[in-house]
């Protein structure tokens, strides 16, 4: 494939998500950012094409992203809703057989008075149950 082919196909890759954003009334303010959590999981994940991805391997990567103590509770949901709608835009099944909701609701800021080691010392399993 040629380099403007590629870049071409690229950009509907993009674009296409990007209406699945607008579609999904994300605001355009936060498409950038979408695009962020996205391209790093894409990076994270480079061997893998996205209609490749399992349920095992979105998991995982979800399970990481909501035990990453630098993240807010905020960001780890706009994550989780990045890759949701990501799937959605490629169609792949993926999208109906995570458990999106699950993965939002693991999202907790912690209390400033709670044990911030928890975290550490007790990461949230790995859920294997569907939606």
């Amino acid at each position: 494939m040629n380099m403007n082919n590629q870049r071409n196909n690229e950009k509907h890759f993009w674009n296409n998500y990007l209406t699945v954003l607008s579609d999904d009334y994300i605001k355009s303010d936060f498409h950038t950012w979408y695009l962020r959590h996205c391209e790093t999981f894409i990076r994270r994940n480079k061997d893998t094409r996205l209609k490749q991805h399992t349920k095992n391997s979105v998991n995982d990567y979800l399970s990481l992203l909501i035990n990453n103590d630098q993240k807010s509770a905020w960001e780890k949901k706009q994550g989780i809703d990045a890759l949701r709608l990501l799937f959605k835009s490629i169609h792949a099944p993926l999208y109906k057989e995570i458990d999106w909701g699950y993965w939002k609701s693991s999202c907790r800021d912690l209390d400033k008075e709670y044990d911030t080691n928890y975290r550490s010392t007790h990461p949230l399993e790995k859920q294997t149950c569907g939606a």
